[in-house]
């Protein structure tokens, strides 16, 4: 099971990085990247928030080394993750899961 959940975590990373240059929204000094909430969701749904605030650190170090990211692209994500994969393993309603992963980036 760890060898799955590792092979779909690498998966959602690399879609998550290359998509990181289609759909970026500037606002203000931070750039929006919808695509990221969306892999946020998915990681938190199908492996846990432990995998999904992983692939969030490991989506943002990308998007910045590549120069399509900002520092702001840190808490966003990793709390917006969190907050996806715990509200998702408790009510085991995917719904509430995109919810949280909106208030959580929003902290």
């Amino acid at each position: 099971m760890k060898t799955r959940k590792l092979t779909i975590s690498a998966l959602l990373i690399a879609f998550g990085t290359a998509t990181s240059h289609l759909i970026s929204i500037p606002a203000g000094v931070s750039r929006c990247f919808p695509v990221q909430h969306l892999v946020n969701v998915m990681s938190a749904v199908i492996l846990g928030p432990l995998y999904a605030v992983g692939n969030a650190i490991a989506i943002s170090v990308l998007r910045n080394f590549m120069g399509v990211g900002t520092v702001l692209a840190f808490p966003g994500s990793i709390f917006g993750a969190f907050l996806a994969g715990v509200i998702y393993r408790k009510t085991e309603k995917k719904l509430f899961a995109v919810f949280g992963e909106v208030f959580g980036t929003g902290i």
